[in-house]
């Protein structure tokens, strides 16, 4: 059985419109990512096949369900089966600290010290906002980690979902701005603003980790 959610948003007011439009330019660049983590997954891997000795029976494989999508690896001309689990355990490692919904997370903490406090994260924490800040930087905006407040409005984990009011939608875009990532040099990020929750770098944290798997 399928649940299909349709939600319809009122466009006549400026608050809907801009939300809207805000909306697809993010899935627009979310899109334009994942095209980019398809190309960071694939060449590794193809890369260790270019080799003439390369046949089917000699790729070992695993799938497993991480990152809340099934990941497989494909590992060409190469026998060694602990190298397939030692990938799976760094992204363990990496979703531990980078997801959203892991408590203790760095992003985790980040969203609880919205506003009050810097964080101190892991190296790899502070490299991934280095790159989402810069994708900010390059696009005006349009990438924006900060957007998590707008998202969550529309409430749709649970395969329910409901219609943000025009006052919901002005309060939550008041809140994105990806210039109130705040990093120190001694590597502590802070969100600047309490309510800035849910810090939305997860496009970019998967292609990361696949960047830090495939070497």
């Amino acid at each position: 059985m399928q649940n299909n959610i349709r939600l319809k948003t009122d466009l006549s007011t400026d608050a809907g419109k801009s939300a809207i439009q805000r909306l697809i330019r993010f899935f627009i660049s979310f899109l334009f990512l994942m095209g980019a983590l398809s190309l960071i997954l694939f060449i590794p891997v193809a890369l260790t096949g270019c080799s003439e000795k390369t046949k089917a029976d000699e790729m070992i494989a695993d799938s497993r369900f991480q990152l809340n999508t099934l990941i497989t690896i494909n590992l060409y001309d190469f026998d060694d089966a602990s190298a397939l689990s030692d990938a799976f355990s760094e992204i363990s490692r990496l979703e531990s600290i980078l997801s959203r919904k892991a408590s203790g997370s760095d992003l985790d903490k980040l969203a609880e010290n919205a506003g009050s406090d810097y964080i101190q994260v892991s190296e790899d924490t502070a490299r991934l906002f280095a790159v989402a800040n810069e994708y900010s930087r390059l696009s005006d905006g349009l990438f924006d980690v900060t957007i998590g407040p707008l998202v969550s409005l529309w409430d749709i984990g649970d395969g329910k979902g409901r219609v943000p009011s025009a006052d919901e939608l002005s309060a939550a875009m008041a809140l994105i701005n990806y210039e109130d990532v705040i990093t120190a040099d001694d590597g502590r990020v802070m969100l600047a603003r309490a309510g800035q929750k849910d810090p939305q770098p997860w496009h970019l944290s998967r292609s990361k980790k696949a960047d830090i798997i495939g070497h």
